[in-house]
């Protein structure tokens, strides 16, 4: 639906008309709110229900304007009400979550400590192996200093 070209002729004291216009033709626009303008425009302007004249219309529109937003409050509030019930029901499954992940971390934890212990072991075993090798690095420095000692001498 458009408005007539008066209307955007008209100044209606310093109110926003573009946006006066731009609500009316989108809210005008929709069939399910199209009763409370019809409504609107013939409790406010006097008006029978059906288009006004341009002027009429245009000097009506801020009023208009204020009825319709006070009407789409109660919706927005139905709205946030259904946002506000969805993130606690989401909120509602993350204690959940937080225990299966404490769960998942003690299960880990648990798994660890024989991991560690195996870890302490073989760490051990190493060293015990070292240990060997530099034993068995002096048993052979002995041995080839033996080899190479003159045969008729002194044993040390």
């Amino acid at each position: 639906m458009s408005l007539p070209p008066a209307v955007t002729d008209v100044s209606d004291g310093g109110s926003d008309l573009l946006l006066d216009t731009v609500l009316f033709t989108h809210v005008a626009g929709l069939s399910s709110r199209q009763r409370r303008l019809d409504a609107a425009q013939t409790g406010l302007a006097g008006c029978e229900p059906g288009p006004c004249s341009a002027e009429r219309l245009a000097s009506t529109l801020p009023v208009a304007r204020r009825h319709i937003l006070r009407s789409a409050y109660p919706q927005v509030h139905q709205a946030l009400a259904l946002v506000q019930d969805a993130l606690a029901f989401v909120g509602r499954g993350l204690p959940d979550i937080g225990e299966s992940l404490a769960l998942i971390r003690s299960t880990l934890t648990l798994i660890g400590q024989p991991f560690a212990s195996v870890r302490d072991t073989l760490t051990f075993i190493s060293a015990a192996l070292a240990s060997i090798g530099g034993t068995l690095t002096l048993i052979s420095a002995a041995l080839s200093a033996r080899s190479l000692a003159p045969s008729g001498g002194v044993d040390p």
